[in-house]
């Protein structure tokens, strides 16, 4: 039996097993420099980028999924979560949003609470007075009726 000594001589092969591990490198070599079939290729191929892809997906996973969540209301998370909490839409919350602001409450959530104050206001909005009216009766549970103010 013939045994080959590492340039370091720390470790030792027999011939045959110098051969076989040849033959399996001369197998892979022969499979990466395109001597293996086209079908081969191809499932080697489709194989890595499905790898990748899944890769891929996985690091952007947090900014994908965060695009379907719904965003938050940044300047004022009270009116978002109040909004939230009764069902409103994006929409919604903009309209409370813009009403707030012309009527110059302090704060927009004061509409959450003060049932007077759309009594008082909405006689201004008479555009919007089918939204103002759904609003109403979702956040107070009963009809706005002007004819109080």
């Amino acid at each position: 039996m013939m045994f080959v000594t590492g340039a370091s001589g720390g470790y030792q092969m027999s011939l045959s097993e110098l051969t076989l591990a040849s033959s399996y490198t001369h197998h892979a070599s022969r499979y990466l420099n395109g001597y293996g079939t086209g079908q081969q290729q191809l499932l080697f191929f489709l194989a890595l980028g499905a790898v990748a892809i899944f890769w891929i997906v996985l690091a952007y996973w947090e900014r994908i999924t965060a695009s379907f969540k719904p965003r938050q209301h940044n300047d004022d998370p009270l009116l978002y979560e109040l909004c939230q909490a009764h069902q409103l839409t994006r929409g919604d919350l903009a309209f409370l949003d813009l009403f707030s602001t012309k009527i110059n409450l302090k704060h927009p959530a004061m509409l959450f609470v003060s049932p007077e104050t759309w009594v008082e206001y909405a006689p201004q909005f008479d555009s919007q007075k089918a939204r103002m009216k759904k609003l109403y009766k979702i956040l107070y549970g009963s009809e706005l009726d002007q004819s109080q103010n």
